[in-house]
């Protein structure tokens, strides 16, 4: 006998969550009347202290003099002003110059030796010198060697004094955040065809960042004090004034005055801390799958493990090429060196007739002629979806950003994600970031699709959608090359199977006749574990 299930009604919580909700409510209530009482309670018992000391008349008239807080405003506000100027053109200076030292530390490479070298020379010097050293050598220095055309301002050397010191510590910061950027990040920038400068800039630097924002504030707020410190070459700031004003009429309310040019919030969940983390968002093509790739005796190491040896592949316009085999045996070096993000040490990959493995071939440009779509996603976490996807269109493609956004939306459709446009992929789960990815790698009209195992990382409840949508793509005509230990899927999508072994290509042929009669001893050992 069948139940029909009608129309279920509007959820309500019930009784006993009701109660839960009335009691968690009283909880909360409760707390918050304590630590207010206790909140006043402290505060009138501190309050109450400082008024009944002996000395607190004398305190107050010589700290919190009304007359003389008052007097001292407009000249201390003067100086807050030079602060504030001091921080933000000195920020912005040690902003690009720290960068620029970030990244030379991080170049890899014997040509950029010396840069490296000068990077680790700077750092090391300015971050062992006691920063008033540097304000007095080139404040007053400097301008004894009346140099032409140097200004002999003591605010300008102040703050270059500043600029220099401060730059090698944030510096440091900046290189442990682009180094904490996991390799994968750069691997999934590099095969959507973006430079090296493109990657850092919209890639690695945007995460790189967020991670070290607190160590950036911290340094922000110290260079705001620390620019008190001019005033020994005789730069009036905010505490100079009031040292001024304190060393005529002894009172030295005008520091309590002060005290806004010496202090920033420092409340990581504060309103200042939440507008220096604000970043900004960031908001193609048509199909013709013409590509033919060609491999001719790759070869691939990694020290004294030989990865690919002597691999020859033929792919025709519009085939799907599955590899199979065990882990370890080659599979996805084998997608890496056809998409470039490693150098083979031997053999000749073409991509359309081209030897791609030429090293006067541009790498970028022949990556934005493919899509690659990896195991564990590698999808860029400060972006939305849409960003992930038109990242590549405008920045590589140079495609106008609202067609690059109708081409976005029109993918993300396809795939069935177009509710998901706004989401983050922390937001999604893993056969919708794993679609994303493909997505992704769909929109710049690739020639070549590569997969690296798109479904190992998925429970089977969501290898199923993964697939469909590659069985679409399939349909399509897509020319693709993917590993996979979905034998199944393998059988439905092939049109050719090569089963690797120890870097070499075992036995290639037809999926029915690879994966239902294999001629080889290690393909039958191979596929009786996997499917039995």
């Amino acid at each position: 006998m069948t139940q029909t299930v009608g129309k279920r009604d509007p959820w309500r919580p019930s009784e006993v969550e009701r109660e839960r909700a009335a009691y968690r409510t009283r909880q909360r209530r409760r707390s918050f009347v304590i630590g207010a009482i206790s909140t006043i309670v402290v505060v009138a018992v501190v309050l109450v202290v400082l008024v009944t000391s002996p000395g607190w008349q004398r305190f107050h008239s010589t700290f919190f003099d009304p007359h003389e807080a008052v007097q001292s405003f407009p000249v201390v506000l003067r100086g807050l002003w030079l602060n504030v100027r001091v921080m933000v053109v000195c920020g912005l200076a040690i902003a690009v110059w720290s960068l620029l030292l970030a990244v030379l530390r991080t170049l890899r490479g014997p040509v950029f030796f010396p840069l490296r070298a000068f990077a680790v020379v700077y750092v090391d010097v300015f971050r062992g010198l006691p920063l008033l050293l540097v304000v007095f050598l080139l404040g007053f220095g400097v301008p004894a060697l009346q140099l032409t055309g140097l200004p002999n301002s003591p605010l300008f050397w102040g703050g270059c004094a500043l600029t220099l010191s401060y730059s090698a510590y944030v510096a440091e910061v900046l290189r442990a955040g682009i180094e904490s950027v996991h390799p994968s990040q750069r691997a999934a920038a590099r095969s959507l065809g973006l430079s090296y400068r493109a990657t850092l800039r919209f890639v690695v630097l945007p995460q790189a960042v967020r991670r070290v924002m607190p160590a950036l504030m911290n340094d922000l707020i110290s260079l705001e004090k620390d620019s008190a410190l001019l005033a020994v070459i005789g730069v009036v700031d905010a505490l100079r004034e009031a040292q001024i004003r304190e060393a005529v009429n002894f009172n030295f309310t005008a520091y309590v005055v002060a005290w806004p040019a010496v202090h920033l919030p420092d409340d990581p969940d504060g309103p200042f801390h939440r507008l220096v983390r604000a970043t900004a968002r960031l908001p193609g093509s048509g199909w013709t799958a013409v590509s033919l790739l060609s491999l001719k005796g790759v070869r691939k190491s990694f020290g004294a493990h030989l990865v690919l040896a002597d691999v020859s592949l033929e792919v025709q316009e519009g085939a799907c090429v599955v590899l199979i085999g065990a882990s370890g045996s080659g599979k996805s070096t084998l997608l890496r060196c056809i998409n470039l993000l490693e150098v083979v040490d031997d053999g000749v990959v073409e991509l359309d007739g081209q030897d791609i493995t030429d090293p006067r071939v541009d790498g970028d440009e022949v990556r934005s002629r493919m899509g690659m779509v990896f195991q564990s996603y590698n999808l860029f976490p400060h972006l939305s979806v849409l960003q992930n996807i038109t990242l590549a269109p405008v920045r590589v493609h140079g495609v106008p950003r609202a067609q690059a956004l109708e081409r976005a939306h029109d993918v993300l459709q396809r795939v069935g994600l177009a509710d998901k446009a706004n989401a983050r992929p922390d937001d999604l789960s893993g056969g919708q970031q794993q679609r994303v990815a493909i997505a992704r790698a769909m929109v710049n009209a690739p020639r070549l699709l590569l997969l690296d195992e798109v479904t190992s990382a998925l429970d089977p409840e969501l290898v199923g959608e993964v697939l469909d949508l590659l069985q679409g793509l399939r349909e399509e005509g897509m020319t693709m090359v993917l590993n996979t230990h979905e034998m199944g899927f393998a059988r439905s999508v092939a049109d050719e199977v090569c089963f690797l072994s120890d870097g070499v290509i075992l036995e290639r042929g037809p999926a029915e006749e690879v994966l239902g009669a294999p001629q080889q001893e290690r393909t039958q050992r191979f596929l009786s574990r996997l499917l039995h």
